[in-house]
């Protein structure tokens, strides 16, 4: 077993400090870098290396609560509608509640947490 001394733990706290994730590409870049996937260069393509890593993967794909996708899809819709009629009652409660529901209380008033909570909020846009 290799363990990594201070230096090269610091070095990981920056790479994950400056990483940006723009797309699904830069996601499965990351996990074959982490290990829990690699990389097939003949097929060009992604695959989950051991059967541990598998079993995990399967087990959090089952567990997904449709429900509550299909929740968040119908609150958008709500919400364009309340923004299209001018309800801004309706439009400020709506995001206050993913707000509070989808921010840790320590970043609750970051500039980030707002842009996100946005995105949100218009799941379906």
């Amino acid at each position: 077993m290799i363990f990594l001394t201070f230096p090269y733990i610091q070095i990981f706290k920056q790479l994950f400090t400056i990483l940006i994730i723009i797309g699904k590409d830069d996601v499965l870049t990351l996990l074959v870098h982490l290990g829990y996937l690699a990389y097939d260069s003949e097929k060009e393509c992604v695959y989950i290396p051991n059967e541990e890593i598998k079993r995990e993967f399967s087990k959090t794909i089952r567990e997904v609560n449709h429900s509550a996708t299909l929740d968040r899809i119908s609150e958008c819709d709500r919400l364009f509608n309340d923004i299209i009629h001018c309800n801004e009652n309706a439009v400020a409660a709506q995001i206050e509640k993913i707000h509070v529901e989808e921010t840790a209380p320590i970043n609750y008033n970051s500039e980030e947490s707002l842009r996100n909570v946005i995105k949100l909020a218009y799941y379906t846009y």
